[in-house]
């Protein structure tokens, strides 16, 4: 499993290829959140993979090189995977655009199983579900020597009544020009503050992304 993971979060950073389902939600789905609750679920913190021209070159064993080095970056830094605040974002624009009540605080859920999120929700009538799916740094195919992030999410919007998702969405977000990018030592410097930039840059995309795609915000 751990070796599937390395080639998808490498082969994202590199390609950007992602598939990612869409379904907004109908007029009637609209409505209906008018006065109810919803609960955003917390999923597990996805691996970060720190992608350098030195550890590309080994294949699996660089792939897991590079999350291993992501990892020790993100505990370094102190740098919270985006997912939970990324759904706590997109629920306080649904109850200002729709008028539903936000449950608090959010509820652990590894593997985003409906059943499991409907039981654990405190009586809340939706969930937003939202998981970081990849995320990490790479260096320019062109420009070896400067770098810029990916983030890589997917959104639910499950209907805990009837346990169906009514509202899918999702984002893949990586800068493609090389204008004004760091090098390696300029994103980490400072505590990674550009990295932490970086990645909330993207992350701010992916809102507008899936708000736009899903809810019509």
């Amino acid at each position: 499993m751990k070796k599937i993971i390395a080639i998808t979060l490498i082969s994202a950073l590199t390609t950007g290829c992602v598939s990612l389902a869409t379904k907004p939600i109908e007029e009637n789905g609209v409505a209906a959140l008018n006065g109810k609750t919803i609960i955003v679920t917390q999923r597990n913190k996805a691996d970060f993979a720190a992608m350098t021209a030195g550890k590309a070159a080994f294949a699996l064993i660089g792939a897991l090189a590079m999350i291993s080095a992501g990892n020790k970056i993100v505990a370094d830094n102190n740098i919270a995977d985006p997912s939970l605040a990324l759904g706590e974002s997109i629920a306080k624009a649904l109850q200002t655009k729709y008028g539903v009540q936000v449950n608090s605080p959010a509820i652990k859920s590894a593997d985003g199983n409906v059943e499991q999120i409907a039981k654990d929700s405190n009586n809340a009538n939706y969930a937003l579900d939202v998981q970081t799916v990849n995320w990490g740094f790479s260096y320019f195919p062109t420009d070896w020597s400067h770098y810029r992030a990916t983030y890589v999410a997917k959104m639910r919007l499950i209907n805990l009544d009837t346990k169906q998702v009514i509202a899918e969405s999702g984002c893949a977000i990586r800068n493609d020009s090389n204008t004004n990018a760091p090098t390696h030592d300029e994103m980490l410097a400072n505590e990674a503050t550009l990295l932490k930039t970086m990645i909330n840059n993207a992350v701010s995309e992916c809102q507008k992304k899936i708000e736009t795609e899903a809810f019509k915000l």
